[in-house]
């Protein structure tokens, strides 16, 4: 699995973060929440560090703006310290757009990576949607359906207890708050453009046309009968979707060239490695080559449930 984690030689590590380790239980799952620019990122690969000398860990990173592990718009996982690991295409950078998606993506990769490496912690970095009441559901959503012994809030006081109301009065989740460490600083929204068209061209890189016969893959996020019609078989060129294998695990990202309901066949750029695929995911987003947006932070495809046989 293809990473990208923080560089922790330069980071300064709050007596706070060192305390916790010590209140933490001998294994288990912990769940990580906390706004956007507060140090989930690194305080999770940091305690994956401390932890692993102790036995194995599993990361989930489920950031999509700014996934670590596998590609943007994407949830993935690994073993901290071993090339292994999956991902799951959501479509999305932002998990708005995509709460079911987004959520079942979190669970499933939480699952695979527990029932194939039996790691004796599980950490789960759950990105930056923290504010608002579809926030709210979907992290406590999160929190019920990962059923981790501990989540670790990263911010002021008070700042994410609205977080905490689906389970409070239940004691079979413990709740540890830590302030945001010195450093943490607010990223620009064209800092986070600009390290996800990186990303997403390493992704492409090497792509070449791949021809699929629609009859024999898994279709999910179809654009609606009407936005088909209104754009033609060529009209939804550049739309990043996600390749998967046959248990529906990513396989590489790609950038449609055409989709023909009518004829039952689409044409995807994407790495060699697409040949195989046996599903095929539309993604929210359209892309240049270069990973650059192709309209910025277009929404083309409605989605509709899958195809009935």
């Amino acid at each position: 699995m293809r990473c990208s984690p923080p560089d922790l030689t330069s980071v300064y590590v709050p007596d706070s973060w060192h305390d916790l380790t010590d209140r933490l239980p001998d294994g288990g799952r912990v769940v990580v929440i906390g706004a956007s620019d507060s140090g989930k990122t690194t305080f999770t690969w940091w305690l994956a560090d401390e932890l692993s000398s102790g036995g194995d860990v599993a990361l989930v990173d489920a950031d999509l703006g700014q996934s670590r592990i596998g590609p943007p718009a994407c949830v993935g996982w690994t073993t901290y310290g071993v090339d292994r690991g999956e991902f799951e295409f959501v479509g999305d950078v932002q998990p708005a757009s995509r709460l079911i998606a987004a959520l079942s993506g979190t669970v499933r990769m939480g699952i695979r990576a527990t029932r194939l490496t039996k790691p004796k912690w599980l950490i789960v970095d759950t990105g930056g949607f923290v504010d608002g009441p579809d926030a709210c559901e979907f992290k406590g959503s999160q929190v019920q359906l990962l059923a981790p012994a501990t989540v670790v809030a990263l911010g002021a006081p008070g700042r994410l207890d609205h977080l905490r109301w689906a389970w409070r009065g239940r004691d079979e989740i413990r709740w540890l708050r830590l302030d945001v460490a010195p450093g943490c600083c607010e990223k620009s929204r064209e800092h986070r453009r600009a390290w996800r068209s990186d990303h997403f061209a390493e992704w492409l890189a090497g792509s070449v046309n791949h021809r699929f016969e629609l009859d024999h893959l898994a279709l999910h996020h179809v654009p609606s009968p009407e936005v088909l019609a209104e754009r033609g078989p060529d009209g939804l060129a550049g739309t990043l979707v996600g390749l998967d294998d046959h248990q529906g695990v990513g396989i590489c990202l790609g950038l449609l060239e055409d989709f023909d309901m009518s004829r039952s066949h689409a044409t995807v750029w994407a790495p060699p490695e697409a040949a195989g695929a046996r599903g095929l995911r539309f993604g929210a987003l359209r892309l240049n080559p270069d990973g650059s947006p192709l309209e910025a932070d277009a929404k083309p495809c409605e989605t509709l449930p899958e195809r009935q046989s």
